[in-house]
């Protein structure tokens, strides 16, 4: 059997589980930040996704798309900066996308990683190459949607998505930044990660394996 879909109390699952994963990495990222930024991306990130888990119980029974919604309008109402836009309207589009549905399925993925880019190109005015994000979710948009073309396995879709985007991180190290404040350092940003890739990749990460472990205690279930 394969895992076609989750339910919108599986998305909140997926978010509790980023959070703890942005607390665990906060050190790393703002040590990654401190290269070519403020130093702050980690504590920042921290505090909407602390945020998210506290609106959890509020959220629980909506449908996936205003799961999506409230996820991103808070992460742009607390995050803050460059990083709460980016990660907040990305996820506001991908809420209008899952509007009304009560799962998500492999199908959905796609759909929502493509509009997530489109909104970071566009306000972020990046391309993959310039050492951001973009490097990251690209190659993980694409994975994706080869995968979704393969199979409705949801664990298989975003497995594939996770190991395109750990893929383009290493990518990133050879890169030299052309956008944001790092882009004034010029080659001194090589050998290091760009910071809004890092964390996107934790968190492309943590889905997968969360949803991972959705997949294995149902199949236990059925067992």
């Amino acid at each position: 059997m394969v895992l076609e879909a989750i339910r919108n109390g599986d998305v909140l699952r997926v978010f509790d589980d980023i959070t703890s994963e942005i607390i665990i990495q906060k050190d790393h990222l703002t040590e990654l930040d401190s290269i070519g930024g403020d130093g702050d991306h980690g504590v920042n990130l921290e505090r909407g996704f602390l945020q998210v888990r506290s609106q959890m119980g509020q959220l629980a029974g909506e449908d996936v798309g205003s799961i999506l919604t409230s996820v991103g309008s808070i992460l742009m109402s607390t995050v803050g900066g460059s990083t709460g836009s980016l990660y907040g309207a990305s996820l506001i589009k991908a809420g209008s996308v899952c509007k009304g549905k009560s799962e998500l399925t492999a199908q959905d993925v796609p759909k929502i990683f493509q509009e997530c880019e489109n909104v970071v190109a566009r306000l972020g005015g990046a391309k993959p190459g310039d050492k951001t994000m973009l490097d990251v979710l690209h190659p993980a948009n694409e994975a994706i949607s080869k995968a979704a073309r393969e199979s409705v396995d949801l664990v298989y879709v975003l497995a594939e998505g996770a190991k395109a985007a750990r893929l383009g991180l290493e990518c990133t190290k050879s890169m030299v930044a052309r956008k944001g404040r790092a882009m004034y350092l010029g080659n001194r940003t090589l050998g290091n990660y760009d910071v809004g890739a890092a964390s996107l990749c934790l968190m492309i990460e943590s889905c997968a394996r969360t949803v991972k472990a959705i997949d294995s205690s149902k199949t236990g279930e059925n067992a």
